[in-house]
């Protein structure tokens, strides 16, 4: 995610001085000084250079001045991003929000082909194949010589990326039992936000676009090499497909390598008659039609969908949101990723408490930090209180953080087996809906610029809708400790007040 915080870097600009091939963004000397007052625009106001208009040669004001083609970049930050790389400023700085929304959008069609194809193909295949694609498109994304193959590209990426990773969380919660699943859980989300402090300090290191994407692909290479040896399938989705000996043999080397005395034949019991279920909702379980018959099942779904959207757009908008707050770029988002720490250590405590109201707890306490930080960003203009503006939105962070970690196993736990992996698509679809809303959220002050508020509109609106998900949460069933269902049956009589 700080990858696209990064990449799409908007530098300060102004306008290419004509005929000047060495011209640069920074002043050379005195001689250059005089140049850039001789065909460089200054908004009074902002007290920075006009970034898309250059004054006619012996115009001498604003009136005489002509929309430029040809940009110097400040590259105090960065040497190259997609934005100085392909112009996109001026007329086309709507394409940086645009690729943004357009990965959002790859993200949101592989949530729902990849969870059919995981049902059907298996969680350890679509893991595997989604990995070995992912690296290559990555690679691609790096030579990208243009605009239109960036985006496309990132498209592509994003559906493989999504698609891995809901059926790797599937397969994870299905080999785990009740009370080891929040703390498998947690060690995933450690890697992920390790990854964020990662690539903070990469991003620093190499300040351009280019190189940090090779780091990202050459980061994938280990584990396509590791991964097909490494992850079994799934034995509860071995035995919803009827493959009751290759599930027995994987759960006979578990038995073996952890040293449980366990009859693992005593699966057989009733296993006809179950696969028999199993194939009877394969066939029309996962049909609109079928779904509408088990109306707990599906209000929860639509509740979960509602929540997903949040949690995402939420998570995505203030991560994208960081360049607007104050301080450096580089350690605020270091510290995005740290925050995401004790939130992740934080959901160990659902174990005991619950998911349910701990979830609540978490989007009413952000929802409110959120609204807070709204007002301090744009009223608070004493340098001295930074601090206490990073604070509180790092509050909202923390909190919209472990809100969808939270709830992203707590789904997995309300549904069947035999439509798990669909049933997340869809949820994880609607999450891609908030996430392709919440770059538009975000780059609002770089389009609305006579508003006052305008830096506070993105973290008043995640607040709202936080605060929204919180109460709509308290129709969900709480989980803790109950064995996930198997079927559409099982799955239908978890309700709110489920005991």
């Amino acid at each position: 995610m700080c990858y696209k915080i990064y990449t799409p870097f908007h530098s300060d600009c102004r306008c290419a001085i004509p005929g000047l091939d060495n011209d640069t963004y920074a002043i050379q000397d005195g001689e250059h000084e005089d140049l850039i007052k001789q065909y460089i625009l200054v908004d009074p106001k902002a007290n920075s250079y006009n970034s898309c208009y250059l004054i006619q040669p012996g115009g001498g004001n604003s009136s005489n001045a002509v929309r430029c083609n040809s940009y110097v970049y400040d590259r105090s930050q960065f040497a190259e991003t997609t934005t100085t790389q392909f112009n996109l400023v001026c007329g086309n700085n709507v394409l940086s929000t645009t690729a943004n929304i357009i990965y959002m959008a790859g993200l949101f069609v592989g949530s729902l082909a990849f969870g059919s194809v995981s049902d059907f193909f298996g969680r350890k295949w679509t893991v595997y194949v989604g990995l070995v694609i992912q690296g290559a498109i990555a690679l691609g994304v790096m030579f990208s010589p243009n605009y239109i193959v960036f985006t496309v590209l990132r498209f592509v990426l994003g559906a493989v990326t999504i698609g891995g990773l809901i059926a790797q969380f599937t397969l994870m919660v299905e080999i785990c039992p009740p009370d080891k699943r929040t703390m498998a859980a947690v060690c995933q989300t450690m890697v992920w936000c390790t990854g964020v402090m990662l690539l903070s300090g990469l991003a620093f290191a190499l300040r351009h676009w280019r190189y940090l994407q090779l780091c990202i692909a050459c980061l994938s290479a280990p584990f396509v090499l590791l991964y097909w040896w490494l992850l079994e399938e799934s034995p509860s989705w071995l035995l919803a497909k009827g493959r009751y000996d290759d599930a027995v043999k994987i759960l006979n080397r578990v038995k073996k390598v952890n040293g449980l005395d366990v009859d693992i034949d005593s699966l057989s019991y009733g296993q006809d008659e179950k696969v028999e279920d199993d194939e009877t909702e394969t066939s029309c379980g996962t049909t609109c039609l079928s779904l509408t018959r088990a109306k707990t099942l599906l209000w929860n779904i639509i509740i979960n969908s509602f929540a997903w959207f949040v949690a995402s757009m939420g998570y995505y908008g203030l991560a994208l949101n960081v360049g607007n707050l104050v301080g450096d770029l580089y350690i605020n988002n270091f510290i995005g990723g740290l925050v995401e720490v004790p939130a992740y250590i934080l959901l160990l405590g659902t174990v005991r408490l619950g998911r349910k109201y701990f979830y609540i707890a978490l989007m009413s306490i952000g929802g409110v930090a959120l609204v807070v930080s709204a007002f301090l960003i744009v009223y608070v203009t004493d340098k001295g209180l930074n601090w206490v503006i990073i604070t509180v939105s790092m509050v909202g962070k923390f909190a919209v953080s472990a809100g969808f970690e939270l709830v992203y196993f707590w789904s997995v736990e309300m549904y069947p087996t035999s439509q798990r992996n669909s049933l997340m698509g869809v949820n994880s679809a609607m999450a891609r809906v908030g996430s392709m809303i919440s770059p538009a959220i975000a780059d609002i002050p770089k389009f609305v610029t006579n508003v006052a508020f305008a830096k506070g509109i993105a973290p008043l609106i995640f607040g709202v809708l936080m605060i929204a998900t919180s109460i709509t949460a308290l129709l969900l069933p709480e989980t803790v400790k109950f064995p996930i269902p198997e079927t559409i049956e099982e799955a239908n009589k978890f309700t709110y007040n489920s005991k």
